[in-house]
């Protein structure tokens, strides 16, 4: 009798092993496709994800709608130039810091445009604002998705 209700109790903590271990692979399965889905905002590789979350930006901004987006494009040579986008769906705040960047003028800078598109220039498509306060000629381009290749 005794052997049963040892068995019986072993099998039931077994079993609640299990599932506890079945819940917690589950669980973490799905944090770590929620923080790629939070770190989908973050352009680094300027590779066809990125260009569709920039892409989506866009789409983003053309229906009204906020969002945010930050590229940190690498030099070869020198440090990283950051772009931080904000839109609250009319307007977009652009900033440039370069200050990483020993071959630049290492500062920041800040200006507000109504347009922004993908385009393509020079052969590759390229991040595009328009219709802009802050900058000289009322638009820039701003970085190019020449990793395309890699993807």
């Amino acid at each position: 009798m005794t052997d049963t209700v040892y068995h019986s109790w072993l099998a039931v903590l077994l079993k609640w092993l299990s599932a506890s271990v079945v819940v917690l692979l589950l669980l973490t399965g799905c944090a770590t496709r929620a923080q790629d889905r939070q770190g989908g905002h973050i352009l680094t590789r300027f590779d066809r994800q990125d260009l569709a979350t920039a892409t989506a930006f866009v789409r983003h901004f053309k229906q009204h709608r906020g969002d945010r987006m930050m590229a940190v494009q690498q030099g070869l040579d020198s440090g990283p130039v950051i772009y931080d986008l904000w839109s609250d769906g009319k307007t977009i705040e652009v900033r440039i810091d370069d200050s990483r960047d020993i071959y630049s003028d290492r500062n920041q800078t800040t200006f507000t445009c109504k347009n922004a598109e993908i385009a393509r220039a020079w052969g590759k498509k390229q991040f595009q604002v328009s219709s802009c306060e802050g900058v000289e000629g009322g638009g820039a381009w701003l970085f190019a998705f020449d990793g395309l290749w890699r993807s």
